[in-house]
């Protein structure tokens, strides 16, 4: 949430134009004074879904850059960190087919919206707290949300009705303070793991049960991000250790620990990561610290998860 980009600039990088110019071409949604807080491009990457601070997001043309839809979110619900600095929006995301965006905010509602009419088609409500993330399932038939209240929950996409209920540790329960609270689908959709900043163990649950599978424990207070890998074997995250950050793995069936590889760059905070589609390469993201500051300089680090498990 430290991170304001001003203006969203899609860049375009494609090595014709790097050859026939000085500078790629880029298309710039908005305008300097909505700051953008999220930004992701449709399934097709025809269209790019964009949240501000404030409780709107919008869809533009990914070629064009012009607006094609405005959807406001508007919410009462008074939050202690509502304020100007932190984005009302916490998270949103398309559909698989790219027809609907789910959206959460600071109140405990995640809400369903038509893409193409930009209105709204169901409300998620059972939350009792702010909701931090929402992901639909890779068939689009369910999404997951993620909340302050010590849940995550299985929703009916099209109904919007309440399928599961996995009971996490309350955000007031974990040690220190608590910025982030997360649940991700793997690849197939039967599985979801969830983690969240300041609590140690990363949980996988069956998706059509809501059962509890297995709990990952690493060497650190708190995973930064996880992820499945793309075959749904594996369980990737971030960590930090008192010499930097680190990457862990663990078998997604045993939940045996395979590797941890790292702490590297002394005084790097790992935050997000990504994996390649074939698995094998992985990019993780963070912020540098100094033994007194933490400056807003992202550093990137590319590691090739095939030769580091041949070792």
């Amino acid at each position: 949430m430290k991170h304001i980009l001003h203006t969203v600039v899609v860049c375009l990088l494609l090595i014709p134009c790097l050859q026939a110019a000085e500078t790629p071409a880029f298309v710039e949604l908005g305008n300097p004074q909505e700051e953008a807080y999220f930004v992701t491009f449709s399934p097709d990457g025809k269209k790019i879904l964009t949240t501000s601070r404030q409780f709107i997001a919008k869809i533009w043309d990914a070629d064009t850059g012009k607006e094609l839809q405005k959807i406001d979110a508007e919410s009462k619900y008074e939050h202690p960190l509502t304020t100007a600095y932190y984005p009302k929006l916490t998270s949103a995301a398309f559909s698989p087919d790219g027809k609907k965006i789910v959206t959460s905010c600071w109140d405990p509602i995640a809400r369903i919206w038509d893409v193409e009419s930009g209105k709204q088609l169901q409300p998620l409500t059972g939350h009792t707290a702010t909701i931090h993330f929402v992901q639909f399932s890779p068939d689009g038939k369910k999404i997951v949300t993620a909340a302050e209240d010590g849940t995550a929950r299985i929703w009916d996409a099209e109904s919007g009705k309440e399928l599961r209920k996995l009971e996490l540790p309350r955000m007031d329960e974990m040690s220190g303070m608590v910025t982030g609270i997360f649940a991700v689908f793997s690849p197939d959709g039967k599985k979801i793991i969830t983690y969240a900043f300041n609590d140690p163990i990363v949980r996988i649950w069956d998706t059509e049960t809501g059962k509890k599978l297995l709990e990952l424990k690493g060497h650190s207070p708190s995973p930064c991000s996880a992820a499945f890998s793309p075959d749904g074997k594996k369980v990737i995250a971030t960590v930090n250790t008192r010499e930097g950050g680190a990457v862990q793995t663990w078998d997604a069936e045993s939940g045996t620990e395979l590797h941890q590889f790292g702490p590297h760059n002394h005084g790097v905070i790992e935050s997000f990561l990504s994996l390649s589609s074939d698995g094998k390469k992985m990019v993780t993201a963070g912020n540098f610290v100094s033994s007194t500051v933490l400056t807003a300089h992202n550093h990137l680090y590319f590691n090739n998860l095939q030769s580091r498990n041949q070792r």
